[in-house]
C-alpha cells in the first residue's frame, strides 16, 4: 500500500553578514503521522524503510559540496558525504 509519512520537527538555518542562506538543516520530533494517498490515517507500516532526512543546501558555488559547502571532493571528501552513503 502506498502512504504518505508525516514527521513533526523544526528547521534550523544559518545566515552570513548580507543575510544569504549558506546552510540549513532539519531536526526531527518524535510526532510522526502516516496517511494514505487520499489523506486517511492508517497505522505505521510495517515495511517501511529507513529515509534520511538531507536538505538541499543553499547554491553558494557549485564546485562545493553540499553536504559541507567547502570542496572537500578531493579524497575521501568530508564527514556528511560520508556518512550519506556516497563513497561506497
Amino acid at each position: 500500500m502506498a502512504y504518505r509519512k508525516i514527521t513533526h520537527g523544526f528547521v534550523t538555518q544559518n545566515f552570513d553578514d548580507e543575510g544569504n542562506c549558506l546552510d540549513q538543516e532539519f531536526t526531527c520530533g518524535d510526532m510522526v503521522e502516516y496517511e494514505d494517498n487520499e489523506g486517511n490515517v492508517i497505522d505505521s507500516p510495517d515495511n517501511e524503510q529507513y529515509q534520511p532526512f538531507h536538505m538541499v543546501q543553499p547554491e553558494t558555488d557549485p564546485e562545493n559540496c553540499i553536504y559541507c559547502g567547502t570542496r572537500c571532493f578531493d579524497g575521501d571528501g568530508c564527514d556528511e558525504w560520508q556518512a550519506a552513503g556516497f563513497n561506497d
